[in-house]
């Protein structure tokens, strides 16, 4: 965690990012109360670097750790920087906020919205509260069969966003709702010919069947990696986030909105190569 605003300061948070507007931005009433787990930086008159590129990332440049105390931090100083050993590059984004309540929601979600599509869960002129309903049940019995310990209520339209695709479920529905997904979608990919298969299809069966790999291989890791290890999770996640943003450009050209790429995505590949 790193400390409360300075009073009267309208504060972009965001993580190695120097005036990253496309995060949010919250005024004093809203961050004063707030413990925040990344950098606060002070908007100053400095010129604006937005970011619209995820292949640029790399190239934003970031704020120095001399800089982040003396120019970020402005006149607050946090009991943290007094700690012995300690430093910015300890601060890391939380996995569960950005994967499992972030991109998970959009992958989940545009996985629904495919395999309506594709008659999986009900005819078409269902209405999308009948078809939540039967991926609810079969989400069930699937976690029953594969003795999964989770408990969840009947997934409504108020979980669901249907303008970018948003399925909203608790942190751990989302990592499991994931791997139910990914198992139906493939159902679905050797149910068609291949001739017949969209290209929405082929990537979003693909994507939720790395990040469930991923979340699986990340699950069964040893605390302490082994340089292998790292290699692997930093490779498989790479990939997935490859498939995400062919999944994102492609409904973008369709006119369809889905898969969004900022914040969430940024702060995945960040915690990959961790």
């Amino acid at each position: 965690m790193l400390g409360y605003s300075n009073p009267g300061a309208s504060c972009v948070i965001g993580l190695h990012l120097n005036n990253y507007l496309d995060c949010f931005v919250l005024g004093e009433s809203t961050l004063t109360p707030l413990i925040i787990d990344c950098a606060i930086f002070i908007r100053s008159s400095a010129t604006t670097i937005r970011f619209h590129d995820i292949d640029a990332f790399p190239q934003i440049p970031r704020l120095s750790e001399i800089e982040f105390y003396s120019t970020a931090l402005n006149n607050y100083v946090n009991p943290l920087v007094l700690t012995s050993g300690w430093s910015t590059s300890m601060m890391k984004y939380c996995l569960m906020h950005t994967l499992h309540l972030g991109v998970l929601h959009h992958v989940n979600g545009g996985a629904v919205l495919t395999l309506i599509e594709h008659h999986f869960f009900g005819r078409a002129t269902e209405k999308l509260a009948d078809h939540l309903q039967i991926l609810t049940l079969r989400f069930r019995s699937w976690v029953r069969l594969h003795s999964i310990s989770l408990s969840i209520p009947i997934i409504t339209t108020g979980h669901f966003d249907m303008a970018p695709g948003e399925l909203r479920l608790k942190a751990w529905h989302s990592r499991v709702m994931v791997a139910f997904l990914a198992v139906c979608l493939q159902q679905v990919v050797a149910a068609t010919p291949p001739a017949e298969r969209s290209l929405d299809l082929t990537l979003i069966a693909t994507a939720t069947l790395q990040i469930s790999n991923w979340n699986l291989d990340l699950e069964n890791c040893p605390i302490d990696l082994a340089e292998e290890q790292a290699n692997r999770l930093y490779d498989d996640g790479m990939q997935f986030c490859g498939t995400y943003k062919a999944l994102s450009r492609h409904h973008l050209d369709a006119g369809r909105p889905r898969y969004p790429l900022r914040p969430k995505l940024h702060d995945l590949r960040l915690s990959c190569g961790w």
